[in-house]
């Protein structure tokens, strides 16, 4: 084969590629955005208390903070709680340390639960929270569970998941649930 058939293949794959992405990315396009504002029902805050965000290191990446009475977490400062779990209500948040960029661990976590325990991924896209913070929010939901998965970077190309789960859809949008995602600053 000489240089210009190569050149002539090689062409004709990037075509294919790029129609090949192109033709998929329906499934990929982004439908949330926006702030992701107060949150709707459930108990009003009682307690807040800031909770710091550590990189495995114990370095600083950043804060948070919950309601001490309606939230029970399962560690203590200084690393970030492993999960916050609302006491009797069906609302848990579980904590996990990223890096990279934002959408990526999110989009893998949910074709995750998709693949492996037979979710269906709904909604995403960059939303802000009070606090200017980007977060990449993933929606899943299979017969009697919801998840909303928000991950962000912090600092230095580190954050963290915030994989809010319920046991009915209007939970997860909660206002203690949106209390917590509006606190986090680096």
């Amino acid at each position: 084969m000489n240089a210009l058939h190569s050149r002539i293949a090689a062409a004709a794959m990037l075509l294919a590629l790029g129609f090949l992405s192109a033709c998929g990315s329906d499934k990929q396009k982004d439908n949330l955005e926006g702030p992701i504002g107060p949150g709707a029902g459930g108990p009003p805050i009682a307690t807040p208390l800031p909770q710091q965000l550590n990189k495995p290191d114990n370095s600083i990446l950043g804060t948070m903070s919950y309601d001490t009475v309606f939230f029970t977490p399962s560690v203590t400062a200084p690393t970030p709680p492993d999960s916050l779990t609302g006491v009797g209500n069906g609302v848990a948040i579980t904590l996990t340390h990223i890096s990279g960029r934002p959408d990526t661990p999110c989009r893998f976590n949910a074709a995750v639960l998709a693949r492996d325990q037979g979710y269906d991924i709904g909604d995403t896209g960059f939303r802000s929270n009070a606090s200017g913070q980007e977060l990449y929010q993933v929606n899943v939901s299979k017969a009697g569970s919801w998840v909303r998965l928000f991950c962000v970077n912090l600092r230095d190309n580190a954050g963290m998941q915030f994989a809010v789960s319920s046991d009915a859809p209007d939970k997860v949008g909660w206002v203690q649930v949106h209390y917590v995602l509006n606190s986090i600053h680096p």
